[in-house]
């Protein structure tokens, strides 16, 4: 009989199968490019919405009147020469990601020099960036937004993985391909990082020298920020300013209405009214508790009267003199009709629709809400300034005089007589 041998064949693994600890640790590297990818595809989409708002003035999720990033974002840090910030970020991000993909996956085709003087340059104004807009949230506009500084973090982390796996390319490629690859020279990253630089100078320079033009009014210690562009405004826009809430239903805000209209004669113009409605009507307002019959269409003539603003904003005053020289409130058919006269009747259709209206108002219900928290003021017509609110009826011109000058520091003009 013969015996069977079991003999175990000699296979010859090629070198470069063999999982060393040293290629796991250069296969664990390639994942880097692309978890840049990811960060910076999640910071484009942040960077994004953050424009769609700036070019919208849509309301962001959880960012209502009077929040840290409403303050930010209407500030003129939020632009650059007439373009906001977050459509550069969207660019710079895009760019980096696009100059990523020459980071070769194949250790035996190291990039090109060009790939890594990019990431030098973009990594360089996007960290410069980050801390110079970080650094004005903290030390100017003392609040933080929660999704610019989430952004800022993406972006930071990305830049971080794009360096980390340039850096370990480099390494792996003048160790290996010594013959065949030669190191890049300093000279071309001082160059790009010379170039990053010199962007992120042009941004700050930018901000600093030709800031944009914007209205920006605080009120409640910083609670409530306003862009004059986009609110109501009755008056030349300016630095004195006072807010109006009140009830195109309600009596008492007829009666000031008229009063603050003398004032504006009085006073020259020396101040501007922002008028934001808050409608005593339970269908809109939660702060209301108790229906009363005469408020039952505030939220109509609110909607209404916002939605001349939106339509066309320079209508706005005409509208609002219109309304208030009516001995009593106009029906709500007669109050549509002079306002699709004003605006059109097609485009006063399309701005009632838009959100920005219900913004409008929910911003006047909001400053209504702090009133009655902190003074439990719960009547209109209510004037709000930078440090006080008068609430209540007011029938009297000298008191309402009394109250601009002490609050505004405003004079009256020497050829006006008081009423």
């Amino acid at each position: 009989m013969g015996q069977k041998h079991n003999r175990k064949k000699n296979i010859q693994v090629p070198p470069s199968s063999v999982k060393t600890p040293e290629t796991k640790v250069r296969d664990w590297w390639v994942v880097l490019p692309w978890l840049a990818r990811l960060l910076q595809a999640a910071a484009i989409g942040l960077s994004s919405y953050l424009l769609y708002h700036a070019l919208t003035s849509e309301a962001i999720s959880g960012c209502g009147a009077g929040a840290a990033c409403d303050r930010i974002l209407a500030s003129p840090y939020a632009w650059w020469l007439g373009i906001p910030v977050s459509g550069l970020a969207v660019g710079i991000y895009v760019g980096l990601m696009l100059t990523s993909l020459g980071l070769s996956k194949k250790w035996t085709q190291p990039p090109r020099p060009w790939v890594g003087w990019l990431i030098a340059a973009g990594s360089t104004m996007v960290l410069g960036s980050i801390l110079w807009f970080v650094g004005i949230q903290w030390l100017e506009l003392k609040a933080f937004c929660r999704l610019c500084c989430t952004t800022h973090a993406l972006g930071a982390l990305s830049v971080g993985c794009l360096l980390a796996s340039w850096k370990h390319i480099q390494t792996v490629a003048i160790k290996e391909l010594a013959e065949k690859y030669t190191k890049p020279g300093r000279g071309g990253l001082a160059a790009a990082m010379a170039a990053g630089l010199a962007g992120l100078g042009l941004l700050v320079g930018g901000q600093l020298m030709f800031p944009k033009q914007l209205y920006l009014v605080q009120f409640q210690e910083g609670k409530f920020n306003f862009d004059l562009s986009k609110v109501p405004v009755l008056g030349k826009p300016g630095t004195n300013v006072v807010i109006d809430l009140f009830d195109y239903t309600c009596p008492h805000c007829r009666d000031l209405h008229h009063l603050l209209e003398q004032a504006q004669t009085c006073y020259s113009n020396q101040f501007c009214i922002i008028a934001l409605p808050v409608p005593l009507s339970t269908n809109c307002n939660a702060e209301v508790v108790r229906f009363i019959p005469m408020h039952a269409q505030a939220c109509e003539y609110a909607k209404l009267g916002m939605g001349v603003f939106i339509a066309n904003p320079k209508a706005y005053p005409e509208f609002d003199t219109w309304f208030f020289k009516q001995t009593n409130t106009p029906p709500l058919n007669l109050a549509s009709e002079q306002a699709a006269k004003l605006v059109g009747g097609a485009k006063l259709k399309e701005a009632m629709a838009d959100p920005k209206v219900t913004n409008l108002i929910q911003t006047g219900i909001s400053i209504f809400k702090a009133n009655r928290a902190k003074a439990r003021m719960t009547s209109l017509p209510q004037l709000v300034f930078a440090k006080a609110v008068q609430s209540g009826s007011m029938r009297r011109t000298n008191e309402l005089f009394k109250l601009l000058e002490t609050h505004l520091q405003v004079k009256a003009v020497p050829s006006a007589v008081k009423p």
